[in-house]
């Protein structure tokens, strides 16, 4: 089963609702995850790391979700 499937499917059951494509958000999601990531390079604590690390996947996640209008 390929990922558009499975959005398809979230979308049929409501989990995941249409939503328009919006260029601006998914730079701004791209632009944060690149920060976070980065963030988390240079700390040496291991749980604020996975924090940052966390927050840039969520980020990026968010970014394609957009582009895939979800």
């Amino acid at each position: 089963m390929t990922w558009q499937t499975n959005v398809a499917n979230l979308v049929k059951i409501g989990s995941l609702k249409q939503t328009p494509y919006i260029e601006e958000d998914v730079r701004q999601h791209m632009e944060d995850a690149k920060t976070f990531l980065q963030d988390a390079e240079k700390l040496d604590v291991p749980r604020s790391r996975f924090l940052l690390a966390y927050e840039g996947m969520h980020s990026l996640s968010m970014a394609i979700l957009n582009k895939a209008e979800v």
